[in-house]
């Protein structure tokens, strides 16, 4: 079989029954995909079998998506009701889907950032049916989309994943910290000088994350909150060291006074 065939039955070359069949093996062959919806290959099959479907994307086709987000909308235009899905990825649950991008921590994966800046996972958990069934849930993840526009991305990607996994502990570099006490342990034998460690900690989205979800959030939260007033000190004795230099210059000088 002719693996460029596109036609009423077939896509890349395979026959397919039905657009439900198609959504559930999109977010496998995301840019080959990508591509052939651009470019309208799939057009022939998706009329046959569904025309307000089709006519869904291509409406799609006009908007300026990445491509894995623009296969991801188009799975779920077809399907809406899979499981998450998007670039290879596929995730039965959503606790295994949060101790996925947890995983990746200090740094994030990719393909679930674009899932955070696009608001991907509010949008399949409302048009999946999952809203109605855990609205608790579903709230905590509407939230933070609708917060991730006000705030800095990577933190909204550690929280969901906090959120969704339940973890309490600290994943750091393919390790699990139970709690702040081994973790600071562990930076503490790395080596690392104490001052560059106190500013790479105190910028780390997922840390700040996990002063919302941890098991040692009030302490984490309280560190922050000190290097925040200890932030406010300095920048206080920075403007009173400048404006001290600014009214010595206006001085006159001891020559000019004699």
């Amino acid at each position: 079989m002719d693996p460029l065939l596109f036609d009423e039955t077939h896509v890349f070359g395979k026959a397919v029954p039905d657009v439900f069949s198609l959504a559930e093996t999109l977010y496998l062959h995301s840019e080959e995909a990508a591509r052939a919806l651009r470019q309208g290959l799939l057009s022939p099959f998706l009329m046959a079998h569904d025309e307000e479907k089709a006519k869904a994307v291509e409406r799609l086709r006009l908007r300026p998506l990445p491509n894995d987000v623009f296969v991801f909308e188009v799975q779920e235009v077809l399907n809406p009701y899979l499981s998450f899905r998007m670039k290879g990825l596929r995730f039965d649950d959503y606790p295994s889907l949060g101790a996925y991008m947890l995983s990746f921590s200090p740094s994030y994966d990719p393909v679930m950032m674009e899932m955070v800046r696009y608001g991907l996972l509010e949008e399949q958990m409302r048009l999946s049916g999952f809203a109605e069934k855990d609205p608790s849930l579903y709230g905590k993840v509407k939230a933070l989309t609708l917060e991730s526009g006000s705030k800095e991305y990577a933190l909204s990607y550690f929280e969901t994943g906090f959120l969704l996994s339940g973890e309490q502990g600290i994943p750091y570099q393919g390790v699990r910290y139970p709690d702040l006490y081994s973790f600071v342990y562990y930076l503490s034998r790395s080596g690392t000088p104490r001052s560059v460690l106190g500013k790479t900690l105190s910028h780390a989205a997922f840390l700040e994350a996990y002063s919302e979800y941890g098991k040692d959030r009030e302490l984490v939260r309280q560190y922050f909150h000190l290097l925040k007033e200890l932030e406010k000190s300095e920048q206080a004795l920075s403007k009173k060291e400048e404006q001290e230099q600014d009214d010595s210059r206006l001085l006159p000088s001891a020559e000019e006074g004699s």
